[in-house]
């Protein structure tokens, strides 16, 4: 099984939940000129609530010996909270959480948030240059989890994913668990009260 393919299925697979995303108002709105830190904060307390559902089986299911090593990214996350404030609310999860995945399921949600460091290369840049000044942000301090594409995992990610020998039913899986964690990223953006700008 090659790499292209299976990253052509994730894509294919997965367009229509990532734009779902992408398009929600927490996400949307770091890439407004107007951006708050009110706002800021709400997109990262999201984000740490999301990632706190799969860090602790993915740092346990692939390290460096299994040839993909994932990178924490909670302490980024907390770091960055930290710097810009106090976050401004509890995040809502849904009622419903994905069941725990399958090893190829956490294949999956690897894809979602590996391939997420590819938009940070953007909302890094814009979000220093709207709120860095006001808030004395950098790319190590307060942007550190958006600056995290620097590391080179996206391409350790696929580099990886390109050798790993899996079967169709596997494959499925790995599908699955991508769109599993796209729908519960989604649900988490909806069900979040936003700041809006006064």
């Amino acid at each position: 099984m090659d790499d292209a393919a299976i990253l052509q299925q994730l894509r294919t697979h997965t367009a229509d939940l990532h734009r779902e995303v992408e398009s929600g108002s927490v996400m949307s709105r770091l890439l407004q000129p107007d951006l708050t830190a009110n706002q800021y904060l709400a997109a990262l307390q999201v984000l740490a609530a999301f990632i706190t559902r799969y860090e602790t089986q993915l740092i346990q299911a692939f390290d460096r010996p299994h040839g993909y090593q994932y990178i924490p990214r909670l302490p980024l996350l907390m770091a960055d909270i930290e710097a810009v404030g106090n976050a401004p609310s509890e995040v809502s999860e849904p009622a419903e959480k994905p069941p725990s995945p399958t090893r190829w399921g956490l294949i999956g949600a690897a894809y979602v948030i590996e391939g997420s460091t590819q938009g940070g290369r953007i909302l890094g840049r814009r979000i220093e240059k709207t709120l860095g000044p006001e808030l004395s942000l950098t790319s190590e301090h307060g942007i550190s989890y958006f600056n995290l594409h620097q590391r080179g995992s996206w391409i350790e990610f696929t580099d990886w994913l390109s050798q790993l020998e899996h079967t169709p039913a596997q494959r499925k899986e790995i599908v699955g668990g991508a769109q599993s964690a796209f729908r519960y990223l989604s649900e988490m953006l909806t069900t979040t009260p936003f700041y809006e700008v006064h």
